[in-house]
């Protein structure tokens, strides 16, 4: 039956779904100490990347997550303190009635929440330093406002349910969705939502397919050439040493 060929649509479509709760997990799960998510994230977009060339995407999802557990940590970590403090700022402005020092810092949360829903995007395309990622959301922001707020809006919804007790009851009957499809599917929506954005303002930044793991294997490579260069001296050394102890020997037998 040509409906259970491997290229026909409706395996294709099971495959991608299999992909995307496989994912889902595995997100879930690096995100169990908290200030590892951002590094989740962006090991969820690179899979969601290599899951659409078809290429395999689990061990592609944990070389990404060990090797970009630096720059995405420290950016979620700060992200997380300054959600923290404009939202204190929000409450006691509010109670001092200080109501538009208060809606600064709702829109100041926003824009950070913004930030960190579009850094893992950044990270896991390009090759680029945290200022340069806060630079370019930011224009992002500016030039593709909808399409910024609706990703963001996707990706701290389930923060929100939970934080929330009002909404705690979508969490307890929908807990299946969270836990199987969720994230995957609102990262793949976000993805590629903001493909042409990031074609269109981001020309003049390189892209590299995988970045951290091209740029670990640049390290290695250029160990590996040190290494090669100093055995090289070495050997120059040791070839000069004997040509000179050869010379010298040569000289005393001529002396004589």
């Amino acid at each position: 039956m040509k409906a259970l060929n491997y290229d026909s649509k409706l395996i294709q479509t099971f495959r991608v779904l299999g992909d995307y709760m496989g994912m889902n997990l595995m997100f879930l799960l690096c995100c169990i100490p908290v200030i590892t998510i951002g590094s989740a994230r962006v090991a969820l977009y690179t899979a969601l990347r290599a899951s659409r060339r078809n290429e395999p995407w689990c061990a592609l999802f944990w070389k990404t997550f060990v090797t970009s557990l630096k720059q995405p940590t420290v950016l979620w970590v700060i992200c997380l303190v300054l959600l923290i403090v404009f939202f204190l700022n929000a409450i006691n402005s509010f109670s001092l009635g200080q109501n538009l020092m208060g809606i600064f810092s709702y829109v100041c949360m926003g824009i950070v929440m913004c930030v960190s829903s579009l850094a893992p995007m950044f990270f896991s395309r390009f090759d680029c330093t945290i200022k340069e990622m806060a630079f370019n959301s930011l224009k992002m922001l500016i030039a593709f406002p909808i399409r910024v707020v609706l990703g963001t809006a996707l990706s701290w919804a389930p923060a929100a349910f939970y934080l929330i007790p009002m909404f705690h009851w979508i969490i307890l009957q929908w807990l299946f969705v969270f836990v199987l499809l969720y994230f995957s599917v609102t990262a793949a929506f976000y993805s590629w939502t903001m493909r042409k954005p990031f074609g269109r303002l981001i020309g003049d930044v390189p892209e590299q397919e995988d970045s951290y793991l091209v740029r670990e294997a640049k390290k290695n490579l250029e160990k590996i050439e040190q290494e090669l260069i100093a055995k090289k001296v070495a050997a120059d050394e040791a070839r000069n040493a004997v040509e000179a102890n050869d010379s010298v020997d040569e000289t005393a037998e001529e002396t004589e």
